[in-house]
């Protein structure tokens, strides 16, 4: 009897141990994190927040997404993130934009803009906003301004309101700091003026550039120009209405490389 007793009692036995292990391991948890370098905690709480700058202060905890804005073209600066700890010492985080992404955003900025232009007291001007057009691409977007909007007849000068109308484009488009290429077209009827179509389509687009960089201070090295005079039509020549579409210069504005 007194053996079935002893039996019974010493099967709890490993229970004594079992939490002497678990304070043991605890013990020695504490002490190796205790020695671990400053940052290396910071780490094991999120590898995400690991592969991080870090320079600005956060709060312990963050309760929602905080950006702070745009520091170059296609990087954004975030504070932290949803639900991401933080030790003292704080990030900063240099979040890559996607090309796409940035390069659609800036088209749908010159859209606004061109609707705007187009706006009057009485609404908006279908006549001049379809003939400022963005078309998307490969290599970004082009923006199709037709001559007769934007400039005076047979000229390359710019009428006093294409001038207004293209230096506040130039404005926006300086803002967007992209490399540009001017392109002047014209259609497929021999001129009568003093410049042929292919030299008209190159003073036309040589024009803007030059309003570009020296009115409105954008750098020369990012405006490149070319005319293809009537080699690249956007509509058949046989009418009065689609000759003066392919009378037009394009912009085309272009991702990074």
């Amino acid at each position: 009897m007194e053996e079935e007793e002893e039996d019974a009692g010493g099967g709890e036995g490993w229970l004594v141990s079992f939490a002497d292990l678990m304070t043991l391991l605890f013990a020695a948890f504490v002490v190796l994190y205790g020695s671990l370098e400053v940052g290396t905690s910071d780490r094991i709480l999120g590898y995400t927040a690991a592969i991080r700058e870090s320079f600005v202060e956060v709060p312990d905890f963050v309760e929602k997404d905080q950006e702070i804005g745009e520091i170059k073209k296609g990087e954004f600066v975030f504070k932290a993130y949803y639900g991401e700890a933080s030790s003292k010492g704080a990030k900063r985080y240099l979040i890559k934009e996607d090309p796409k992404v940035a390069i659609d955003r800036d088209k749908s900025h010159v859209d606004k803009l061109l609707d705007q232009i187009a706006m009057t007291s009485d609404g908006i001007d279908f006549g001049l906003r379809n003939s400022m057009n963005t078309v998307p691409g490969e290599r970004g977007f082009t923006i199709q301004l037709m001559g007769a909007y934007f400039f005076e007849s047979g000229t390359y000068r710019f009428s006093r309101q294409g001038r207004e109308r293209f230096i506040r484009l130039g404005k926006l488009l300086n803002q967007l700091s992209r490399k540009l290429l001017i392109e002047g077209h014209t259609d497929n009827v021999k001129s009568n003026g003093e410049f042929d179509n292919h030299t008209l389509g190159s003073l036309r687009a040589a024009n803007a550039s030059r309003i570009l960089t020296r009115e409105i201070g954008m750098s020369p090295n990012l405006i490149d120009t070319i005319s293809y005079g009537d080699q690249r039509p956007i509509a058949p020549n046989d009418t009065d209405a689609n000759r003066r579409k392919n009378r037009r210069i394009e912009i085309k504005v272009l991702t990074a490389d």
